[in-house]
């Protein structure tokens, strides 16, 4: 008998690249004594991970924090780039030398399987406010970050951005 070969399979991938960060004060503060220093979290993430859509590389990730006027930069974890002209922090994502991009090798390198995407990786800022008697005293700092990269194949770049409000006081708390 002659052999009839089966239908062929066919199905459909699909994959895409959808970013975003997450800001927070590191301890609830939402008000700050002028002249302090204070921390707070970065946590940048990629969205996509489910079991119907892959994720697509993102080129030339960056993320960056705008320091805005009155907050003056102290340090970060892991270190990122400080332009003082600019008032910005940056990390760039795809460069091995910055230790932060382990992380992000689901959304930026080889995927291995093994690391999930930019899960669980907070950057931790510290700043120092404003000193007392320099005009800051009960107003409200915004202070935003952004990642933002181009997906494989896109023709245009996408980005999140996430800001924190921090209030600055001459008074020191009771």
């Amino acid at each position: 008998p002659d052999a009839v070969a089966p239908a062929p399979a066919t199905g459909t991938a699909r994959a895409k690249t959808t970013v975003g960060v997450v800001k927070r004060e590191s301890t609830s503060l939402t008000t700050v004594f002028a002249g302090s220093t204070f921390s707070y979290t970065i946590q940048p993430y990629c969205e996509g991970q489910s079991s119907s859509w892959g994720v697509l590389r993102l080129g030339n990730p960056k993320l960056v924090d705008t320091l805005p006027a009155g907050l003056t930069y102290v340090s970060s974890s892991p270190q990122g780039t400080w332009d003082p002209v600019a008032r910005t922090v940056t990390w760039d994502l795809a460069d091995p030398a910055q230790t932060v991009q382990s992380a992000y090798t689901a959304c930026i390198g080889p995927i291995t399987g093994s690391t999930p995407p930019m899960a669980n990786t907070d950057i931790t800022i510290t700043v120092a406010a404003p000193a007392a008697g320099t005009g800051y005293n009960g107003i409200g700092i915004v202070n935003p970050a952004t990642i933002s990269g181009l997906p494989l194949g896109a023709q245009a770049p996408i980005s999140a951005t996430s800001s924190w409000r921090v209030v600055v006081s001459d008074t020191p708390p009771v």
